[in-house]
C-alpha cells in the first residue's frame, strides 16, 4: 500500500462516497506531488526548473500541467513515466 494511502486511512477527510465502489478514490494531491517534485528536482537539477515544469503545459499528458493533470486524475504514476523518460534523455 502506498504511504499516502495509509495517511488516507489513518487520518480520513471528507472522502467522497463511491456507491458499490470497494476502491480508495485517488489520494490528495498535496501528498502525491512531494514524490514528484523530488524526482523532477533530481531530473532538472534544481527546484526553480523542477517548479517551473510542473507548472508547464506537457504535450504528453494533453497540454496539461503535471501539477493540475495529478489534482484531475490522481495518476502520480504517468508524471513519474513522464519524468523517467527526460531522466534517461527520451521524447515522452
Amino acid at each position: 500500500m502506498d504511504p499516502a494511502q495509509w495517511i488516507m486511512v489513518l487520518m480520513p477527510f471528507d472522502l467522497p462516497v463511491f456507491a458499490g465502489s470497494r476502491s480508495w478514490p485517488a489520494a490528495p494531491a498535496k501528498f502525491t506531488t512531494s514524490k514528484v517534485m523530488a524526482h523532477a528536482i533530481e531530473a532538472f537539477g534544481s527546484e526553480a526548473v523542477a517548479r517551473e515544469w510542473l507548472s508547464s503545459e506537457c504535450g504528453a499528458l494533453n497540454n496539461q500541467t503535471p501539477t493540475g493533470f495529478i489534482k484531475r486524475t490522481g495518476n502520480e504514476a504517468e508524471v513519474e513515466r513522464i519524468l523517467g523518460c527526460i531522466d534517461h534523455g527520451m521524447i515522452a
